[in-house]
C-alpha cells in the first residue's frame, strides 16, 4: 500500500475524486437513482484524492527550474507534479475507465487532472485558513513505515531514485494527506448536521416519484436451507433431507418457523429467521420462486431441492402488483435525500471556494 500510495502523483486517481469533486458531472454520476432507492438502500462513499500540489524544485541530473501548471491565490502547482500525476491518471483510466465504458478520448483526463490538483491546492489552503494540521510524529511514523515496506535499504533507496522522490517530498506529501483527511472530516461533520430530512420531505419526493415505487406480484416468504455439497456423499444427502423433513415436520405441527430458522437453516438470513422480505419472480432461485408463488399465507411448502440444498419456504402474505406503501420506503427515501443534500452541499464548497479564489492555469 506504502509503495504504491508515494510515487509522485502520489495521492491522486482518476476513480478516486478529490473529497468534493472538482467538476460537476462528478454528483450525477455518483448519485443514487429514485429507482434503487425504491427497492433498497444504497450507501454512497465520499472518496478523496491525495495528490500534493505545492510548489517545489526538482530534477534528475541537475538544479532545473520547474515550469508552472498552474497558480492558485499565488501558490504555484509545478508542471513536474502535473505530468506526474497525469501519468498516474492515464494509467488509472487504462485499466479502470474501459471497465465503466469509458471510450478512448470521451473524458479529458488533462483537464480533470488539473482541476483536481487545483482544488486539492484551494482546500489545503481552507485548511490552513481553519488552523488545521498534521502531527509532526504521525508524519514519520507513517514515512517509517513506508520505508519499512522494503525489504532492504537498497531497495528503498533505488525505489526513490527511479520515481525522483526525496525524503522530504513524500513527508510533503504524507502532510498533505493528513491534512486533508482532517478538513474532509470536518466538513462532512458541519454539512451532515445541517441536513435534517424530515417525514414531510420524504413524503414529497414519494407523492412526486409514484412511477418509482411500482413493484409487481411479490410474496413475502421465510426460508430454511440446509445445505448439501454438489459432491457430497450418499450418507451426507441422506442426513441432510432427513433434518430437513424432521424441521417440516415440527414447522407443520406449529413450531415458530423463524425460532426453526435461526436454529437449523444454514442460509444468509438465518439471523433474521429466515426472513426473505417481499420477493418478485426472477429474484430467486428458480425451484423456491416456483414453490413460494404457489403458497398462500402462513403455508409451509414441501421439501424444495436446490443447488444449494434442501429447502423449506414459508410465505406469510401475498401483495398483488402496485405501489410499495410510503412506510416501506420512507426509511429508504430519508437515506437516498440526506446523500443526495450532502453531495449537493458539497458541491457547493467546491464553488465557493474556487469562486473567490484566483486561479491562472498555465498549460
Amino acid at each position: 500500500m506504502y509503495k504504491s500510495n508515494l510515487k509522485i502523483g502520489i495521492f491522486f486517481s482518476l476513480v478516486l475524486v478529490v473529497f468534493f469533486a472538482a467538476c460537476k458531472n462528478v454528483e450525477s454520476k455518483n448519485a443514487t437513482s429514485p429507482e434503487t432507492v425504491a427497492v433498497k438502500s444504497k450507501d454512497t462513499e465520499i472518496s478523496r484524492s491525495d495528490s500534493g500540489s505545492a510548489e517545489r524544485t526538482e530534477s534528475k541530473k541537475g538544479a532545473t527550474k520547474d515550469t508552472v501548471a498552474a497558480i492558485v491565490n499565488g501558490v504555484k502547482i509545478s508542471r513536474v507534479d502535473f505530468d506526474n500525476t497525469l501519468k498516474v491518471a492515464k494509467q488509472q483510466f487504462a485499466s479502470i475507465g474501459a471497465v465503466k465504458g469509458h471510450a478512448p478520448g470521451s473524458v479529458n483526463i488533462e483537464k480533470e487532472v488539473i482541476e483536481r490538483l487545483i482544488s486539492i491546492e484551494l482546500m489545503l489552503q481552507d485548511a490552513k485558513k481553519r488552523g488545521i494540521t498534521a502531527d509532526l510524529v504521525a508524519v514519520d511514523g507513517q514515512m517509517a513505515g513506508f520505508r519499512n515496506s522494503f525489504k532492504t535499504e537498497k531497495e528503498f533507496t533505488d525505489y526513490m531514485k527511479e520515481n525522483n522522490i526525496t525524503i522530504d517530498i513524500a513527508k510533503e506529501q504524507i502532510t498533505k494527506e493528513m491534512i486533508l483527511k482532517q478538513l474532509q472530516g470536518k466538513l462532512l461533520q458541519e454539512m451532515k448536521e445541517k441536513i435534517h430530512v424530515t417525514e414531510k420531505d420524504s413524503k414529497a419526493f414519494y407523492d412526486a416519484n409514484q412511477d418509482k415505487f411500482n413493484h409487481p406480484d411479490q410474496v413475502k416468504a421465510s426460508l430454511i436451507l440446509i445445505k448439501v455439497e454438489q459432491k457430497a456423499d450418499e450418507a451426507a444427502v441422506k442426513q441432510a433431507l432427513s433434518t430437513i423433513e424432521d424441521v417440516r415436520k415440527k414447522a407443520i405441527a406449529g413450531k415458530d418457523f423463524a425460532e426453526l430458522a435461526q436454529k437449523y437453516s444454514q442460509g444468509e438470513n438465518n439471523i433474521k429467521g429466515g426472513d426473505l422480505g417481499f420477493i418478485a419472480k426472477g429474484e430467486i432461485l428458480k425451484p423456491i420462486e416456483e414453490a413460494a408463488f404457489t403458497l398462500q399465507p402462513n403455508e409451509i411448502s414441501k421439501v424444495v431441492k436446490t443447488e444449494l440444498g434442501y429447502n423449506l419456504i414459508k410465505v406469510t402474505e401475498r401483495r398483488a402488483a402496485g405501489v410499495i406503501p410510503f412506510a416501506e420506503v420512507e426509511g429508504k427515501i430519508s437515506q437516498f435525500l440526506s446523500q443526495k443534500w450532502l453531495e449537493q452541499a458539497q458541491s457547493q464548497y467546491t464553488e465557493d471556494i474556487r469562486k473567490n479564489a484566483k486561479v491562472e492555469i498555465k498549460i
